[in-house]
Parts: structure tokens; sequence; C-alpha cells
């Protein structure tokens, strides 16, 4: 099925012939001497899997406006119809350099990610959210190694983490992260729908989901359809990457140098998504997508899609103070690996080792794999001891007191985070 699902996704014509000649030759590739690609097993493998077959209309790559408009006017009013916005779901993934500066442009604009040195520091950040930005949900970074060096003593983590030998979404990912999804909705007593872009990586796992209805995006055109599309991922990338310049500043004034390792990238990227992208980018970017309810929505307009957060001038500035060379601008720097891959088409050797690999994916968690250094950093965090914890909690107690502005629950969840480090000491 993960060769048909790619051939769909990347318009490559199928017929029966094919893909009966293909599932002989995975079949011998897996020694799977007795199997034959019948009349009759095709017959069963279309009706498992949900496969129908229409003639081509012609060639077309290219985002078709008029039927995205009237995907927006016609078809996705009726989808959404029965789902409040706070059950209305988009998820996407994006590649992400996360180590690049502004002064490394050049080598990173020239890699395509598929070897040399710098495609070690990719990654692959997986996005959802509602329609109404009430829910972020937690991110899923696809990493290399499913035990980096500087995880070591880490017990938590702020997003879901998962690897790959490229760093990619594979379908046995996506299929467990949807999985656990549904299982939340259940025992919420929630009924979401979730859109997602058609590729090889999004398989259509329907039947095994309670509460949870995957509904695709019509091929082409999730540039003007998908919400995540329009601004919202780049937004996490603006303040992701505006962490890191500023960082990369305050080295330079300490005389040290910079070198972001992966635990230090997924905690700026878990701050970035739940504590700087805005309600409100959230909710211009599903409107201008055509997700609208005009009953149970209001669109807020305080800065338009395009400028927030880029007219930011602080942004700006800190982002000039580095780029003597490479990006002509902070937005270039924001958006260049936009078009990353991450997902891959599967060679039949890949086909063969996903398969193989999808009853052992929960395991890798547990194995601890030698990491090379000029793939992650040495960099560790030490537990640290109740007098430093407590010493923590003095320095932030007292710049709580001293703070003019404060949100008014600030001191108890000051107190409870507390309670759960130092118990009641």
């Amino acid at each position: 099925m993960l060769f048909c699902q790619q051939a769909i996704s990347y318009n490559i014509p199928l017929s029966g012939v094919i893909i009966k000649e293909k599932a002989n030759e995975l079949a011998a590739k897996l020694e799977k001497k007795s199997f034959k690609a019948s009349d009759g097993w095709f017959q069963k493998f279309v009706k498992r899997n949900g496969l129908s077959f229409k003639t081509a209309s012609g060639e077309s790559a290219a985002v078709d406006v008029g039927a995205a408009e009237q995907f927006k006017s016609d078809a996705l009013p009726l989808l959404i119809a029965d789902y409040s916005p706070q059950d209305i779901f988009n998820m996407d993934e994006t590649g992400l350099f996360f180590k690049c500066l502004p002064n490394k442009t050049y080598c990173f604009k020239s890699d395509k990610c598929h070897g040399g040195k710098n495609s070690k520091e990719r990654i692959t950040v997986v996005v959802a959210t509602n329609m109404d930005g009430s829910e972020k949900l937690e991110l899923l970074v696809i990493g290399k190694s499913a035990k980096p060096r500087c995880f070591k003593n880490i017990k938590n983590l702020p997003v879901i983490y998962k690897s790959n030998k490229n760093a990619w979404m594979v379908s046995a990912l996506f299929e467990e992260w949807i999985l656990n999804l549904d299982e939340r909705m259940v025992s919420e007593g929630r009924r979401i729908i979730l859109f997602i872009d058609n590729c090889p990586s999004h398989p259509n796992i329907q039947q095994k989901l309670r509460n949870c209805r995957l509904q695709y995006f019509p091929p082409n055109m999730t540039s003007v359809l998908q919400p995540l599309d329009l601004g919202i991922i780049k937004a996490l990338k603006v303040y992701y990457r505006n962490k890191l310049v500023r960082d990369q500043l305050n080295a330079i004034e300490k005389d040290e140098l910079l070198n972001v390792n992966l635990l230090q990238c997924v905690c700026m990227l878990a701050d970035a998504w739940q504590n700087h992208v805005k309600q409100s980018t959230i909710v211009n970017c599903f409107v201008k997508a055509g997700f609208v309810k005009s009953d149970n929505l209001i669109c807020i307009n305080e800065n338009s899609i395009d400028n927030d957060p880029l007219e930011e001038n602080v942004f700006r500035s800190n982002f000039e103070a580095l780029a003597e060379q490479g990006f002509d601008s902070f937005e270039d720097y924001v958006t260049f690996d936009d078009n990353l891959c991450e997902g891959a088409i599967l060679s039949d050797e890949d086909i063969i080792k996903t398969v193989q690999e999808q009853s052992s994916i929960d395991n890798d968690d547990d194995e601890i794999h030698s990491v090379p250094d000029d793939v992650v950093d040495n960099e560790t965090i030490s537990t640290p001891s109740q007098n430093q914890l407590e010493d923590a909690f003095q320095t932030i107690y007292a710049g709580l007191l001293t703070s003019k502005k404060l949100p008014k629950d600030s001191f108890s969840k000051f107190f409870d985070l507390k309670k759960t480090l130092l118990g009641d000491k």
C-alpha cells in the first residue's frame, strides 16, 4: 500500500497490472515464495484499502485556483458544518535546519538534504492546531538519533520526540501519532475532524479511528488551502530563529561560541509554539484558507497574517547585527528551509525496511545509540541538587515579587511548580 500511496501523491498513474507486478516484485524481495498477486488477491486489496480507478483528466501539478476556490465555497462548509471550531484541526510537517544562523547561509542553502555534513543537523517538526487557536497540540519532533547524548539524564521533554535514519515523517509514525490523538479524543468524549495533505506518509487508516475523522485536502492545493501553510508554521520559525539570533548575539558579547544542541532546539521550539505563536495568527490563517463559521468564530484582525510578527523591529535588528553574508532579509532566513523533504519517495528497499520496522518502532525509544560528535552535541544536563533547585526558585520568586506586570495566577502556578519539584519543603 505504501507504493500506491506515494504513486497517488505524486500523480503517477496506476493500473491493476502495475499494482500486481509491483506486489510480486516486493514479495520476491521479501522471499515470500508462496505469494502470487492473482486477480482475486487484487480485488481484495482494492476493497481492503478503499481504492478506486478513474480516468486521468490531464496533467496539473500546479495549483488550480478555480478548483481551490470551489472547494472553499462548496465542499469545505459541508465538511466542517457538524464540528465546532474547537474540534476542527489541521496537521502538517516542516523541515528545520535547527542550528542554522545567518552567517551560515550559503552552505545550508546548497544542501538539499540528500547527504553532506549539514543534513545531519535537520529535523522534521509536526505541527497541529485547531481552528480557533485554543488548542495547539504538543509538537512532534523527528530526529535521526533515538537517544541523543544531550538527552542524557532527561526524563521529560516539552515535545514528543521520535527518530529514524532520515529524520522524516513515515507512515508508521503518522499512524502512531493519530491513534494516540484518537484515543485522547475518545477519553474526552470529543469528535474531531483533522485536515491533512495527501502524501505517502499520511496513510488512510480511518477504519482504525473512532473519534477522529481524517480529511485529505485535494491534490496540489495545500499551498492555498492548508492553514498551517498560510502563516502558522512561518510564525513558529520566526520566533525560533529570532531566539537563535539573540543567543548568538549574547554569545558574541561574552566571547563564546554558540553551539545549539537538539535538547536546546526542542525546548526553544516548544516555547515558541506554546508561548509566542498568537491565537490571532492561527485564527486568521484558518479564515484565509476558507474555514469560516460565522456563527461560532470571530476573526481576530489585530495584525495581518503577512505582517505578524515580521513587523517587529527587534527581530529585524537582531538579524541585521549578524547578517554579514548570505540571507538578504530576515524573512529569507525564516523561510529558506520551507521546501525541505519531510518524507520521501520510497524505493523498494525503503518500503520493505519500513514494513519490517513498523512493529519495532516503539522499541526505538528504549535503545541507547552511540552517536558521533558531529551528529549531536555531547552537552548534557546534570540532575540539579535540592539546594540548586531551592536557589533557583528563590531567584524566580524575587523576579515575581519585583515584576511590574504579572498575570493573576502567576504565584499559584509558581507554588504548584515548586511543590512538584521540591515537595512540601
